[in-house]
């Protein structure tokens, strides 16, 4: 038996409005993933591109959601960015925000990759 499975096994059934309801979370963030880099794909990174030729800089970060961790949609965007010889790499947190009681965000760092 895997140890998924022995934990299902030993799981006794609660009040539904006890959990959280991680899954519903996860697809929550999924969809909020997807939407960023909707947004971002075409606009933000293509001008934040051509400001990096023009000032001679090698990489960019931006700041984006915690929600695009562990996500398809991460994986999706990271996919188009090889496509397009660009590497995309989660550099780090960014805690200033945190601590400015804002939405918390990563850093996502963008390569040339050629």
């Amino acid at each position: 038996m895997t140890l998924g499975a022995e934990w299902i096994d030993k799981i006794e059934p609660r009040i539904q409005a006890e959990e959280l309801d991680i899954r519903a979370v996860l697809q929550k963030n999924e969809e909020k993933a997807v939407a960023y880099f909707d947004k971002i794909r075409e606009g933000e990174v293509v001008d934040a591109i051509a400001f990096c030729m023009a000032e001679n800089k090698p990489y960019i970060v931006i700041p984006a959601p915690v929600s695009i961790l562990d996500s398809e949609a991460f994986s999706n965007f990271k996919a188009w960015a090889r496509d397009q010889q660009i590497e995309a790499r989660i550099f780090g947190i960014i805690t200033d925000r945190f601590f400015e009681k804002q939405d918390d965000c990563v850093a996502l760092a963008l390569m040339p990759n050629g």
